[in-house]
């Protein structure tokens, strides 16, 4: 996985360390060079920083699968560079956020700006929407719809709404 990202990604699972609905909050990192990254370098290297294995995973898997979701699934570009040994694979310095039901809410490019604010923003919005069950609503296509509640701006804006909240209350 590329050093820049993981870093931020390690700051970004230091930052979620205590927040409450960290429970439905993963971090996934894939690997572009499965060659090299295999299951025992990536270990090593979640090792290397700090990641707690049961909320960021490193994943690796075939070349073409691994490509393919690049591509595919997360529409981000990979290719190869054989002239720079440094970088011999290209890959797209973005990190992306996706929802429960599978869907690209986020992009953010952190290579640009590593400010991990906008992340944040994004991903107390999706973690404010739910997915109710059928027997909530009349059918699966009902749940299907209802996806987000309506929450007040200081909620989605900072991490302790509810200690600010309480300490106005006080």
């Amino acid at each position: 996985t590329c050093p820049i990202q993981s870093r931020w990604m390690a700051r970004l699972q230091e930052r979620l360390r205590e927040e409450p609905s960290r429970e439905s909050i993963r971090l996934v990192s894939f690997s572009v060079d499965p060659t090299f990254d295999t299951p025992e370098v990536l270990n090593k290297y979640a090792a290397d920083l700090n990641a707690d294995g049961d909320f960021w995973h490193f994943l690796t898997g075939s070349r073409e699968e691994i490509w393919e979701l690049s591509r595919n699934s997360f529409h981000l570009p990979v290719a190869d560079v054989a002239a720079n040994s440094a970088m011999p694979i290209v890959h797209d310095p973005g990190v992306v956020l996706v929802d429960r039901q599978g869907r690209l809410r986020k992009y953010m490019d952190v290579v640009s700006n590593d400010s991990l604010e906008p992340m944040l923003q994004a991903l107390n919005m999706v973690l404010g929407e739910f997915q109710p069950s059928p027997e909530q609503w009349n059918s699966d296509e009902d749940a299907a719809t209802v996806t987000h509640l309506a929450q007040p701006p200081e909620i989605l804006n900072t991490m302790n709404w509810l200690a600010v909240r309480s300490e106005q209350q006080q």
